[in-house]
């Protein structure tokens, strides 16, 4: 697990995720990537042999089906009387050899090894600070281990259902916008690496029994909810008015400073009640909205 997650997550979360029966992997045998690839079309077991002789003398078109043509990244698991047998792969030096004569009395699944993409729908989650939130994303996985995932049924829509369920829970962990500089948060572009690894960690979990690789997890959809988006948009605009602010003050006391300074430098002294009345009057120029309006004294 990365360290930017593993910061993240409690230790009693980590223990959680790695005693919980219901992700357990099914028990399901996996061999290897090209196991027994040689021996498909001969193969050792003398049932295998048996059957296929026996076959052949009462059909001789047995055997007409016995090539099988293999795609860019397709690949294929190889089952003897419903158990694992073979796995069978393209070379990618050497992609023209794609044809396998395989025996008709093993069954054969092919997959591919291409990416695959899942659109979450929108959904609604409450971020740390309890505010609700819209979000959606999208999820690109392949196919890891064939024998896992050839035994699972609907995995498009299992990785779905388990890509919102840890879309809601990763909301729950961090807030729309970090109280403190440098704090992780959802918004931040600056940490959408640590957001994007602690999804991927947490699906990558869920998703290990079905045989995939999760290989990214991007939110493409991250808003207030309706009922809060107004009040939000509020705040959001007296914290922008707040900052621009405080930096017209801070503009200001410079502008004061430097005049008052300036003018002493060339043999101009005030008293302290005139540099204070023209500290004032540099300030109210300086942060009015309004343009400047010359006053007499009486």
């Amino acid at each position: 697990m990365s360290r930017a997650v593993m910061e993240a997550v409690a230790p009693e979360e980590m223990e959680a995720m790695d005693v919980n029966p219901k992700l357990k992997p099914p028990d399901v045998v996996s061999l290897p990537r090209g196991h027994n690839m040689k021996a498909v079309c001969c193969t050792d077991d003398p049932a295998v042999l048996c059957w296929s002789f026996c076959i052949s003398a009462i059909w001789p078109f047995y055997w007409c089906g016995a090539c099988h043509t293999f795609e860019p990244r397709e690949e294929a698991a190889v089952y003897k009387f419903n158990a694992p047998y073979a796995h069978i792969y393209v070379d990618r030096n050497n992609p023209d050899q794609n044809i396998f004569c395989i025996n008709p009395s093993l069954q054969v699944k092919k997959y591919s090894r291409a990416s695959y993409t899942v659109n979450l729908d929108a959904c609604k989650a409450a971020e740390a600070d309890g505010s609700p939130l819209i979000l959606s994303g999208i999820v690109t996985y392949h196919v890891e281990d064939p024998w896992r995932y050839l035994s699972s049924e609907n995995v498009h829509s299992f990785i779905s259902n388990q890509g919102l369920v840890v879309m809601k829970e990763v909301a729950s962990k961090f807030p729309y916008e970090s109280r403190t500089e440098g704090g992780v948060s959802l918004r931040s572009a600056d940490h959408r690496n640590v957001i994007n690894a602690h999804l991927v960690e947490r699906l990558q979990h869920r998703c290990q029994r079905v045989g995939v690789t999760i290989s990214e997890f991007d939110l493409t959809d991250l808003s207030f909810a309706p009922e809060i988006a107004a009040a939000m948009l509020v705040k959001q605009q007296a914290m922008a008015t707040l900052g621009a602010k405080k930096l017209l003050v801070e503009g200001a006391v410079g502008m004061a400073h430097d005049a008052v300074m300036g003018l002493s430098s060339k043999g101009i002294h005030f008293d302290d009640a005139q540099k204070a009345d023209l500290v004032k009057s540099l300030l109210v120029m300086s942060m009015s909205d309004s343009g400047a309006k010359p006053t007499l004294g009486v």
